[in-house]
């Protein structure tokens, strides 16, 4: 079904850097076309939210899953119902909090140069505390650890909970983003292998609080413009945040309408790898999360010289005969089995006849093509899904990247692979 000028719903703005997540248009026109209203639509790997916001604004119910924290603040940000006056009156009590500490972190630059991890420093009546982290003193100027250190303990003070997590956004994507102009010297973090430029040089303390404040304000109104078009609407969504398979197994059997999700791919995006410079601030108590809470990240506790796939799908095992002498065949395996156990559990909680659709890409391990779009397809079979079509398509959303190649990027993704199954 193609969506026409009469039922398209406008675009949301992007509020923080997300890799590989796809476009509205298609989430859209793939919710109308295989869902009523009143329906609900799961997305076990939510991302920034697409599949969860476009559900609710299409009168929808919807479901998402998540591990990454990051993920889950945007996710619920962009699909909760808010108070409106209280949101835009505790904006801007905070905006006129910045200024004012703005204004006396300026006046008192010695403060700046004796920072490091672990370092406290008071400015007016307020305390504020950089995290005791090593790597901090490398990827953020002194200037930086101080900007953050007070956007952290302002945004602390904020006593709801959910309007603490937009302005948690806002400091999350003024860290992930295009340098120079983030509050880091992590270059591409929002894509690739983080960088450090040859010679860094922070913005001044002026302009970080000026991004800041641009961000926020792009965050405050995307989501006030949300809370338009959620008033005509009488769905909701919820936002799980925890490991795919294990909350899947917490949803009741026969109640999802339809999944719309674009799974992680082995050893591409490395999310906890980006998403820990904002979690050294947001939460600077707990440790981020490692690569092993991660589908297709985390490493293998098989021995990679049994051949573990057999034993899962002969069929399928044949897929990754050219990888069986790598030193990652024990990560497909991880990577495979963990794709198992979710699309198992995706067949279990689906009404009859309802669909599921996974939109994937091929990337490359070793100079080989890995081939995802047909494992999914496998795997949907293998679980009992039948007229599993697999459609090439084209990507006109530049957007959508991740590190395809033998050495990473080989530039914006121009196709991938939608492939959608019925119970």
């Amino acid at each position: 079904m193609q969506i026409t000028p009469l039922n398209k719903l406008r675009p949301i703005p992007r509020i923080h850097a997300y890799a590989a997540s796809f476009g509205e248009d298609f989430a859209q026109e793939m919710i109308i076309e295989h869902t009523d209203k009143g329906s609900i639509v799961l997305d076990p790997f939510v991302g920034a939210g697409t599949t969860a916001l476009e559900s609710i604004l299409l009168n929808r119910y919807a479901i998402g899953i998540d591990v990454d924290p990051i993920a889950c603040r945007i996710s619920r940000i962009l699909t909760s119902r808010f108070d409106v006056p209280y949101l835009v009156a505790a904006s801007k009590h905070l905006r006129t909090r910045l200024n004012n500490l703005e204004g006396l972190l300026t006046s008192k630059p010695e403060v700046i140069h004796e920072l490091g991890p672990g370092s406290k420093f008071t400015l007016g009546s307020c305390n504020f505390y950089v995290p005791n982290i090593p790597a901090i003193t490398y990827w953020f100027d002194p200037s930086h650890m101080a900007t953050l250190s007070i956007l952290q303990g302002m945004v602390a003070y904020e006593n709801n909970l959910l309007v603490r997590e937009v302005f948690e956004v806002a400091v999350s994507s003024c860290i992930i983003r295009k340098w120079p102009n983030t509050l880091s010297y992590a270059m591409d973090i929002d894509h690739s292998r983080a960088h450090r430029p040859k010679t860094p040089k922070a913005k001044p303390i002026r302009e970080q609080f000026a991004l800041f404040q641009r961000v926020l304000s792009r965050v405050e109104d995307t989501i006030v413009g949300i809370q338009e078009d959620l008033a005509s609407v009488e769905s909701s969504v919820r936002i799980l945040e925890g490991d795919s398979i294990q909350m899947l197994s917490r949803l009741d059997s026969d109640s999802i309408g339809f999944v719309l999700t674009s799974p992680p791919y082995l050893n591409a995006v490395d999310y906890p790898r980006a998403h820990k410079f904002s979690q050294w601030w947001l939460s600077p108590l707990t440790s981020p999360l490692s690569r092993s809470k991660y589908i297709g990240l985390r490493p293998s506790k098989m021995d990679r010289t049994k051949n573990s796939l057999v034993e899962v799908d002969p069929q399928l095992a044949n897929l990754f005969s050219s990888f069986q002498d790598m030193p990652i065949y024990g990560h497909i395996s991880s990577y495979v089995t963990d794709m198992v156990k979710v699309i198992d559990q995706l067949y279990r909680v689906l009404t009859s006849g309802a669909k599921v659709a996974f939109v994937v890409a091929n990337n490359v391990i070793g100079g080989k093509v890995f081939p995802v779009s047909e494992i999914i397809e496998e795997l949907l079979k293998r679980s009992g899904f039948s007229s599993v079509e697999t459609t090439r398509r084209s990507i006109k959303n530049t957007r959508r990247r991740y590190p395809f190649g033998p050495r990473g990027f080989a530039g914006p993704m121009t196709d991938e692979y939608l492939i959608v199954g019925a119970k």
